[in-house]
């Protein structure tokens, strides 16, 4: 395969990639309105650090909160709507609840299985930088055309 053809693939790739992640934030965006409240039961709740490198801490929040809606069990896995499970950032024990501890779990009724423990700010950075990759690949495969 010719460079050219590596990198138009590699390019039509994350074109596609940043697409499909903005198709999922404007599915969580539209959801966010219909949102409501349950009661969840905490099987594991806690924040574990995952690098500590020159002044940087990361660290990540293990979620599995079990709730029910209509009498069907669900599971929550997700801390932050938008964000995820990952910080920057020492976040101490500020998301380490005990099992058996009662949370609220924020989810959507037409599709409980979109849930998460705090709604926060939808972010664009993830489409953002897949689609600045895909123009770095076009320009590139541009360059390996000529």
């Amino acid at each position: 395969m010719t460079p050219f053809v590596v990198f138009s693939l590699c390019s039509a790739g994350s074109v596609v990639l940043g697409l499909l992640l903005l198709r999922e934030r404007r599915q969580l965006v539209r959801a966010v309105p219909r949102m409501v409240v349950t009661s969840g039961t905490v099987r594991e709740l806690s924040t574990v650090l995952t690098s500590r490198e020159a002044g940087s801490i990361r660290s990540q929040t293990i979620v599995h909160v079990e709730f029910t809606v209509d009498g069907k069990p669900y599971r929550c896995h997700t801390l932050h709507l938008f964000m995820g499970n990952r910080h920057v950032g020492d976040v101490g024990k500020k998301y380490d609840f005990p099992p058996g501890q009662i949370v609220g779990v924020y989810y959507d009724p037409q599709d409980p299985r979109r849930n998460a423990l705090v709604i926060d700010t939808p972010r664009r950075g993830p489409a953002v930088i897949v689609f600045a990759v895909a123009a770095i690949f076009a320009v590139m495969a541009a360059f390996a055309w000529r």
